[in-house]
Order: C-alpha cells, then sequence, then structure tokens
C-alpha cells in the first residue's frame, strides 16, 4: 500500500510540473506567425562612413519543435541621400559618384528557440538579398557604366540573427533582435551592415493540419 501510495504521489508531481510546461510548449510550437518590425541599419561606403538608415518590413516565422523558418521583406530608407561609388574611366579620379535613397532586404534563414518560457532567446542565420533600388549614376547615361552601377546594386549575403521574444499571451509576442551581414567589395555598401529591429508578431494558425483517425 506504502509503495503504490508512493507511485501514485510521483505520478501526480510528474503531472503538475509537466503540464505547465506542456502548456507553454504548445503556446508556441508549430505555429504559423505574422508579424511587423521596424528599426536602424548602420553600414558604411567608400564615400562616406558610419551611416544609419531606417527599416520598416514584415516577417513569417514557422515554428517547429525547438526551431523556426524565418521569411522577411525589409524596406530600408537612407536619409540626406546616401553616395556611394564604382570605377569610370571618364570620370575624374576614375571613379563615379552614385547617389540612392531606398533599398529592399529579402531574407530567408532557420533560427534555433531552445526554450519554452515566456522568455525566450533565438539564434540562426541564413541568406538575404539586398537591393538597392534606385542608384543613380551622377553626370553620365553612359550604357556600360550604368551596366555596372545595376551589377552592383544587388548583392547575396549570409546573415546571422540573435534575440529575444517576449510571448505575453498564446498568440502574441514582442521581440527585439541583432542581424549582421559580412562586407563585400562588389555592392556599393562595402562595410559590414549591421541592423537593430524590434516588433511584434502574431500566431494565425497551426502550421501542420492534425491527424485524427476513428474507429
Amino acid at each position: 500500500m506504502r509503495r503504490l501510495s508512493g507511485i501514485l504521489v510521483g505520478g501526480l508531481l510528474v503531472t503538475m510540473t509537466a503540464g505547465p510546461a506542456l502548456a507553454q510548449a504548445d503556446a508556441w510550437q508549430r505555429k504559423w506567425y505574422w508579424g511587423a518590425q521596424s528599426g536602424a541599419f548602420f553600414y558604411s561606403t567608400p564615400t562616406v562612413s558610419s551611416q544609419t538608415a531606417f527599416s520598416v518590413g514584415g516577417h513569417w516565422l514557422i515554428t517547429g519543435r525547438r526551431s523556426a523558418l524565418y521569411f522577411a521583406i525589409d524596406q530600408i530608407f537612407f536619409p540626406n541621400g546616401a553616395t556611394s561609388e564604382v570605377s569610370d574611366g571618364t570620370a575624374p579620379g576614375g571613379m563615379r559618384t552614385v547617389t540612392f535613397d531606398s533599398g529592399r532586404r529579402i531574407q530567408a534563414g532557420l533560427i534555433a528557440i531552445p526554450s519554452d518560457g515566456k522568455l525566450q532567446i533565438f539564434l540562426g542565420g541564413g541568406i538575404a538579398i539586398h537591393q538597392i533600388t534606385d542608384a543613380t549614376a551622377q553626370g553620365s547615361t553612359d550604357s556600360a557604366l550604368l551596366r555596372r552601377v545595376e551589377e552592383a546594386a544587388t548583392r547575396a549575403f549570409a546573415f546571422g540573427i540573435a534575440g529575444v521574444q517576449l510571448r505575453f499571451s498564446r498568440k502574441w509576442a514582442l521581440f527585439g533582435s541583432y542581424q549582421y551581414m559580412p562586407p563585400s567589395n562588389n555592392f556599393l555598401i562595402t562595410s559590414e551592415q549591421h541592423a537593430l529591429t524590434g516588433g511584434l508578431r502574431v500566431a494565425i494558425g497551426p502550421s501542420h493540419e492534425a491527424v485524427t483517425t476513428q474507429r
């Protein structure tokens, strides 16, 4: 009898402690999240250093048990007309100034989310396509130069991301993140690229269909 009582008490304790943990996990795992974010983007070019741009965008987060697929699109606004340069033998000094005001970044990656608590750390990476959407060569309409500007305005990068998420209901979560992209000599933005973003995401439904059987 004492042994049976011990087993029953132990089982009750396991149930009581496992219940909240399972509920926490069920609140975020295997969900499809839509989100919105904004933030600051830090960069340098051959003509200017330590510049700050601003971004707004949206993303999708498809969660599994301890990981998530991440897709995001951000529009970047470069204040006061950013500049860079490309090689041009007809320009003074052999370099032609290029101006731009806006850019677009498309990202796809995989994120690890190791914990089930309301406050969660996430870490991951993937591939980003960064495009300067309105790059303009100053003082020239040469077709070969325009092609070089167009080629230098789009580049694919690997990126890393780290951040924290605070879930305050079964659907809603606040988050903040830091992103890094390495430098490139073949892009109008030649420096390392850093971004700080924050926003809100909401779970709109499960990421898979539940399968049931009936006898």
